[in-house]
């Protein structure tokens, strides 16, 4: 497998929505089934993604297959739920787009099992494509979810802030879609000179990212859960945590560069791992906020 810039509070996270018919009551709890079983796989590739020394590695490729195998199950059950059911007028693009979300999920899922247990390293790198496509996926699905919230003129305080809250998670994860290649190229580069040049494209990369992450902090500074979505304050705060560690790092990987300063690189990966170390948080997290939307 190869490296993916993943963000993983976005695979995971898809609040539910209000509902107001039949299939927006389906819809909602297809959503949060496939929430539930995305917590597992997003773990267990959060350990991957971390380890350091190669018998971590190791550990954390073979428990991969155990913690993908449910969620293969939930994906294909709930999207077969998903095509069966009929939108509400001017939410055929959400369901629409949801859905090749969890196609894209299934397709990485099966993929990585496949090429785990076959030691196939051509289906590694197709889950990482299909795995990366998701992702991206995912971004449009929030963006209509947030027009689908957005589209209420009787919204309560819970969802406004709701709505406000996923707008700023899909500027995040577009943040680090735009930011993905030029780190990756740096975190895999194998050469001297892929290195250099790796090294060199950081400052014009990731400085509008920085930008973009300053203003959604601010944002999400300011946006506490109200009233019954209390429970949902540690989510909050752990995206904002994430958030901060990775303007830090962008903001040392720029002055590391320009500075030919490896210690301030050095601190910048070592800051840009903590910021993906947010498996157990996060389920934590998680679980306590659908509680109070439900």
């Amino acid at each position: 497998m190869k490296f993916i810039l993943i963000t993983l509070v976005g695979l995971a996270v898809g609040m539910m929505v209000a509902c107001s018919s039949s299939w927006d009551a389906e819809f909602s709890e297809a959503m949060q089934r496939t929430n539930n079983a995305m917590i597992a796989p997003v773990n267990a590739i959060s350990e991957l993604y971390i380890c350091e020394t190669q018998e971590q590695c190791d550990i954390a490729l073979e428990n991969l297959p155990p913690a993908l195998d449910p969620a293969v199950v939930v994906l294909r059950q709930e999207i077969t739920t998903i095509e069966s059911l009929k939108p509400s007028s001017g939410h055929e693009a959400l369901h629409s787009s949801y859905l090749q979300t969890l196609n894209l999920r299934l397709e990485a899922f099966e993929s990585y099992i496949a090429g785990i247990r076959d030691n196939n390293e051509t289906l590694l790198d197709a889950g990482d494509d299909a795995l990366t496509r998701a992702q991206n996926q995912h971004i449009t699905t929030l963006g209509l979810m947030t027009e689908f919230l957005g589209g209420d003129d009787d919204m309560n305080e819970e969802e406004a802030w709701l709505m406000e809250y996923l707008a700023l998670q899909q500027k995040f994860l577009q943040n680090e879609s735009n930011v993905g290649p030029a780190l990756e190229a740096y975190f895999w580069c194998e050469t001297v000179k892929q290195c250099e040049i790796a090294l060199s494209e950081i400052p014009s990369a990731l400085r509008p990212g920085q930008a973009s992450l300053a203003e959604a902090l601010d944002t999400l500074r300011d946006l506490a859960p109200p009233g019954m979505l209390v429970s949902c304050s540690g989510l909050h705060s752990l995206l904002y945590e994430v958030m901060r560690l990775r303007f830090e790092a962008y903001g040392l990987l720029i002055r590391g560069v320009e500075q030919t300063n490896d210690n301030l690189l050095d601190e910048a990966d070592r800051m840009y791992t903590q910021s993906t170390q947010i498996g157990d948080d996060f389920s934590a997290s998680y679980l306590d906020c659908m509680e109070s939307i439900q």
